[in-house]
């Protein structure tokens, strides 16, 4: 699903993450553990074609999409999400018109945008919130909103960037349990990045921390 081949990621004068060599298979679910600014959002962010790479390839489902300075295959034709640390809602829109934003992108006619609005609402506990508006959510509820707005969609691959950070623990550890269900039921791939280890135990098949601008695998992780 994902490859990574002798990668490296960084600035012009400066080097995050040196030669990464990884495949992530279609449905696990991987977390990468590091501190803050030790490359794992610029990561997420070459996943999903908004970054160059330094060097090296990324394939996505097997075709070449990112090679050295280059980027082959737009952002909008990878199959990706990305749900950002402030989740980055708008606040002019309300929930329905969030959730559906992707859809109105792409085209799609009015009618079906509602009708896949609502079946992603029940899906994440939502229903009846279509005309809320997102001040009037709270953090887990626009955590929700901000999950159906990636997955209405259909992507492959979703990318969350310690999408869970700013929430307290009991809702935090809730919303990890809701995370796995959707994937389970959704079946995408999944590249989770966070500093938290308890996060990465419980949401990962696959960890890898990053150690000196490498990524290495962490055993006995994984559920």
């Amino acid at each position: 699903m994902i490859r990574f081949k002798n990668v490296d990621l960084g600035y012009t004068y400066h080097t995050l993450l040196q030669n990464i060599d990884l495949h992530i298979k279609a449905n696990e679910r991987v977390v990468i553990l590091g501190a803050s600014g030790s490359g794992k959002s610029t990561l997420l962010r070459a996943v999903a074609g908004f970054e160059t790479l330094q060097n090296g390839e990324i394939f996505i489902d097997s075709k070449l999409a990112s090679a050295t300075k280059k980027i082959l295959i737009p952002p909008h034709q990878r199959h990706t999400a990305m749900i950002f640390q402030d989740l980055a809602l708008w606040p002019h829109l309300n929930v329905a018109d969030n959730i559906g934003f992707g859809l109105k992108m792409q085209g799609v006619s009015t009618k079906q945008q509602r009708i896949k609005v609502k079946s992603l609402l029940t899906l994440i506990g939502l229903e009846g919130y279509e005309e809320r508006r997102i001040d009037q959510l709270s953090g887990g509820q626009r955590q929700r909103v901000a999950l159906a707005r990636a997955l209405i969609i259909s992507p492959k691959i979703l990318l969350m960037d310690e999408p869970l950070s700013n929430l307290d623990e009991a809702l935090n550890i809730h919303l990890r349990e809701e995370i796995i269900k959707l994937q389970e039921e959704l079946s995408f791939t999944l590249l989770y990045v966070t500093h938290s280890k308890s996060e990465a135990q419980s949401i990962a098949t696959r960890t890898f921390h990053i150690e000196e601008r490498q990524l290495k695998e962490i055993d006995n992780m994984s559920n």
